[in-house]
């Protein structure tokens, strides 16, 4: 499965794993796009979900579409350059409301490395890579 069609699958609001010292954090997260046939996520960098990766870059994360489920794991390696930063607000045009200069809030992108994902239909899970 390529991460194009990944992207099919976790596209909306999906739920994302991360560790805060020794406890589990779980929060919605709302964008994704393929950048360099990678898919990318992304996080403020002002929100507690991007220290935590810093600290532990292992994550996972979860989204229910269309009667099944897809679960991707991986380590979050941090991309800021100026391309995909471009490319992230072309693909989330909402998030310039958010992050901008005037807020001097920051949005940083980041795709998953040693990527594993898994799809439940019923009962039966499918590895897709």
């Amino acid at each position: 499965m390529t991460q194009s069609e990944l992207f099919e699958k976790v596209e909306g609001v999906f739920y994302f794993a991360t560790v805060e010292k020794d406890a589990p954090r779980v929060r919605p997260f709302g964008f994704a796009m393929v950048f360099e046939d990678k898919l990318y996520l992304g996080v403020g960098t002002h929100k507690a979900a991007y220290r935590e990766m810093l600290e532990n870059p292992n994550i996972e994360l979860c989204s229910f579409k269309n009667g099944s489920f897809v679960r991707l794991r991986g380590k979050a390696v941090f991309d800021d350059r100026p391309e995909v930063q471009e490319a992230m607000y072309k693909a989330g045009p909402f998030l310039e409301k958010t992050y901008n200069r005037e807020t001097g809030l920051h949005h940083i992108c980041f795709y998953l490395e040693n990527l594993s994902a898994m799809e439940f239909v019923g009962p039966e899970a499918i590895k897709l890579i």
